[in-house]
């Protein structure tokens, strides 16, 4: 995340689980000012009750945002988005994106829809993609 902002990038964090979490990992790392898009969540009773926000304009009721709303929106705002994902709610909001990253289950959704991306184990394959490109925004 440093390295994206030292190379004058924006980052936002966007999850179908919740903030609850990945705030608190933000907030331990000293970087309170990354946006993070999804549902909300308190600690209670022994487990985390994820609360997604109905009222909101990415709302989905099937994984509490959407995505592809999200990145929509955001693209209008950048002139390169990229996207790196996981899972099956990562593909339609990933395609919007002009490189994407994928690891786990979005590789075969790629493969079969004959997608391109740059697979990755860790996120230190986003670093080494940038530097190998010496990306610039």
């Amino acid at each position: 995340l440093q390295l994206i902002k030292q190379m004058g990038g924006d980052i936002i964090i966007l999850s179908a689980g919740s903030e609850y979490y990945i705030k608190k990992i933000l907030h331990q790392h000293n970087l309170n000012d990354i946006p993070v898009y999804s549902s909300q969540g308190i600690y209670k009773d022994r487990g985390l009750h994820i609360t997604p926000n109905v009222d909101s304009d990415f709302y989905s009721p099937r994984y509490g945002i959407d995505k592809e709303k999200v990145v929509q929106h955001f693209k209008g705002q950048y002139d390169y988005i990229m996207y790196a994902g996981d899972s099956a709610p990562d593909y339609k909001a990933s395609l919007l994106a002009d490189v994407r990253f994928a690891k786990d289950e979005l590789i075969p959704l790629y493969d079969k829809a004959g997608e391109k991306y740059i697979p990755m184990k860790s996120f230190k394959d986003v670093i080494s993609y940038l530097n190998d490109k010496n990306w610039k925004w």
